[in-house]
């Protein structure tokens, strides 16, 4: 039985015959589920649009709620701004000037990189990833920069033999410093928990956290490359579910990603327009957007310090007969408060990241 908050049947009478939009097919059926409605992928909305302004990097929309109850009204989700992939992720830590303590050590690369150059530790390991890598896909462990950068420049050679490879931007890579965590079962694992902005506000999701276990043999702790996903409420203590959201909190405060400043097109349904006539659509101000992130981080051995491996702006979920009967439930609770929340409703499945900090 899915777990349910108060709010959903609500929401639902809200919703009623409303349109609702996904970025994510995988998130479809969670809220499908959650709301009892049937969702279109927002890439076939995109496709019929077909506006510019719709043309950029990252998710043009992650999850999108329109209904008529006499004037449409809108919810429609952005990208973090300057966080579409790994490299921007390194640039803005660095911009924002988040203690070094905070993450693994890590340079962003490409195959005209001069690795001389490349000033940091010494690791006796290290991951090499895509920036735009997406379900564990491509991510190597590498000895040393210079292997990093043979196999950089093999890939770049292979993409260049690819149809319109003159037209593509060079590929980034990032070099990160190897972190053994605590193990589960004899076996890494990361931690993922989420985290939202509504109207300038970061908000961190505290009523549970995901654990992704590497499968046996395997480094790799993603979920889309078979990683075990449980909860932290399975495994731990849930002291560190405290030690995780403040420590999230202060990486969202500090980084101060905010939603992108560019305004999002919609589709505006006429009460009155007959099927045949052509949708009409009306601008949203960045006000009524929000954004939404997949927060990964390791919990170190040598130290026991939480660092912050990954800031997905279009965090993946998985099928149902993936996972777990618990681990679904967890899925539709936090898809139902975030929706909750950003309607601009209080729930207490979400702390404001000030508060959490403060309490901490």
């Amino acid at each position: 039985m899915t777990t349910r908050v108060p709010e959903i049947a609500m929401l639902r009478k809200r919703i009623g015959s409303a349109k609702v939009v996904f970025h994510s097919n995988a998130w479809n059926e969670v809220y499908s589920e959650v709301l009892g409605v049937v969702a279109t992928p927002a890439s076939e909305l995109v496709r019929r649009v077909a506006l510019p302004c719709l043309r950029k990097a990252g998710p043009c929309v992650w999850l999108a709620v329109v209904w008529s109850d006499g004037r449409t009204v809108a919810k429609v989700s952005d990208a973090y701004n300057k966080i579409d992939d790994k490299a921007d992720l390194v640039f803005a830590l660095e911009n924002a000037g988040v203690p070094e303590s905070f993450t693994p050590w890590s340079v962003v690369l490409t195959a005209e990189s001069d690795h001389t150059l490349i000033k940091g530790k010494n690791f006796k390991s290290m991951i090499l990833k895509p920036a735009n890598g997406y379900g564990g896909e491509g991510i190597i462990i590498v000895n040393s920069v210079v292997e990093a950068m043979t196999h950089i420049r093999a890939s770049e050679a292979l993409a260049a033999e690819l149809p319109f490879a003159c037209e593509a931007a060079p590929q980034r890579f990032v070099l990160q410093e190897f972190i053994h965590s605590i193990t589960v079962d004899n076996q890494p694992f990361h931690l993922r928990t989420y985290a939202a902005r509504v109207d300038g506000k970061s908000y961190v999701y505290i009523a549970n956290h995901e654990v992704r276990v590497a499968k046996p043999e395997n480094f790799i702790t993603n979920g889309l490359a078979g990683a075990d996903r449980r909860l932290l409420s399975q495994l731990f203590d849930p002291s560190l579910g405290d030690r995780l959201a403040a420590f999230v909190a202060s990486i969202c405060l500090t980084l101060v990603p905010d939603c992108n400043d560019t305004r999002e097109f919609i589709e505006k349904v006429d009460d009155h327009a007959n099927e045949d006539d052509e949708e009409k659509l009306a601008l949203v101000n960045n006000e009524d957007c929000f954004a939404v992130a997949g927060i990964d981080i390791i919990l170190d051995s040598e130290d026991n310090m939480l660092k912050l491996l990954e800031f997905n702006v279009n965090p993946a979920c998985p099928k149902k007969i993936e996972v777990s009967e618990l681990f679904w439930n967890h899925l539709c609770r936090f898809a139902s408060a975030l929706l909750s929340l950003t309607l601009h409703q209080y729930h207490p499945d979400f702390r404001l990241a000030s508060e959490l900090l403060h309490a901490s």
